[in-house]
């Protein structure tokens, strides 16, 4: 962390005349950031760093934002304490104080992203008349944590404001979150929806979690294409960890494609099923990452986004389709890739 310097009293006149909604982008992707609860905690911040004293009205201004409402709703939602005065001895910790001047650049550079891209970033990836409706909440908070919430209901990205973050990385991660938002609002079709009430068990469970391969499908729309690197706007480093957890992919097709077998041989079931399943998202990026993304770059390539986008919104022909990509990629006398087995491709009944 840089060095905290102080803070010009002029900066919290500007960040005054920052409107706590900013701009929403026209319809069909219907999405804005509610900057409001860090406004609030910024301003608090600015007087005690300036020795004046912070009145009862402060403390109710961040209290009633949006932002700050909601991440209570979803801390008492996951049974984790979360007072309205565990939040004021957090805001009034003296390190958070030492922080307010980076934490206001940082608010300011986010902000100064172009919201619009950002959205039809994940818009391009999802099906023709699909729409996005989400708010964006930058947040103040103990933990530094950033998640999507109640995306059936009232869409919601928080993130935590990380001075580390830049603004393209904001944008980076703004997509990969807004693709998740879209694809759960627009995805599978009703039609679609209708023929997946007759699977059994084992298809559910098998279709709820080729899902999980959105991960890859969200890196791949916030990238913008196959051209762009994932971690385009990330340090070198992190390109590498990419880069290396890639050349892993046909060892982790390998494992996914036991973890499917086992699925549909019932040899995995109930909560079985999900403890297995979460080790494929990895420390970071693993997997349902690297495998889903690998798999959508060679749809686009061979059959194109069109054919792509309609089996991510029908997860049933999913590995269907890949296969048929990925055969036609191998007899151009690319790469060998991996194929599912006839049993996997097969089971939902395309």
């Amino acid at each position: 962390m840089k060095p905290s310097i102080s803070i010009p009293a002029a900066l919290f006149c500007v960040l005054a005349t920052i409107a706590p909604v900013v701009g929403a982008v026209s319809p069909p992707v219907n999405v804005r950031i509610d900057a409001s609860e860090a406004q609030a905690t910024l301003a608090i911040l600015g007087k005690l760093r300036a020795g004046s004293p912070v009145t009862p009205g402060d403390w109710s201004a961040l209290f009633a934002t949006r932002g700050y409402q909601r991440l209570k709703e979803r801390e008492a939602a996951f049974k984790r304490p979360f007072t309205d005065d565990q939040f004021k001895a957090f805001v009034t910790n003296p390190q958070l104080i030492a922080q307010s001047q980076i934490l206001a650049d940082t608010l300011q550079r986010w902000l100064s992203a172009d919201l619009s891209q950002i959205a039809q970033r994940s818009f391009a990836y999802l099906p023709d008349g699909a729409t996005i409706h989400a708010t964006v909440y930058p947040l103040i908070k103990p933990k530094p944590n950033s998640f999507v919430y109640q995306l059936d209901t009232d869409p919601a990205v928080m993130l935590y404001l990380n001075p580390n973050v830049t603004k393209d990385q904001f944008a980076n991660t703004v997509s990969h979150e807004l693709f998740h938002v879209g694809d759960a609002q627009n995805c599978p079709p009703p039609a679609v929806a209708e023929k997946e009430k007759v699977l059994d068990a084992r298809q559910k469970a098998m279709l709820e979690w080729l899902s999980a391969f959105g991960e890859g499908s969200a890196v791949l729309a916030a990238a913008g294409g196959p051209g762009v690197h994932p971690h385009w706007s990330d340090p070198q480093a992190d390109r590498d960890v990419w880069d290396k957890a890639m050349a892993g992919f046909p060892t982790d097709f390998q494992s996914l494609e036991q973890f499917f077998s086992n699925i549909a041989d019932g040899k995995l079931t109930g909560d079985a099923i999900a403890t297995k399943g979460y080790t494929f998202f990895g420390d970071v990026q693993g997997p349902w990452y690297t495998v889903g993304y690998k798999m959508n770059i060679t749809i686009e390539r061979i059959l194109g986004r069109s054919i792509l986008i309609q089996a991510l919104c029908d997860k049933r022909i999913y590995l269907a389709t890949y296969n048929a990509a990925a055969l036609t990629s191998n007899r151009q006398g690319n790469p060998a890739l991996p194929l599912w087995p006839d049993n996997l491709r097969d089971f939902l009944n395309i």
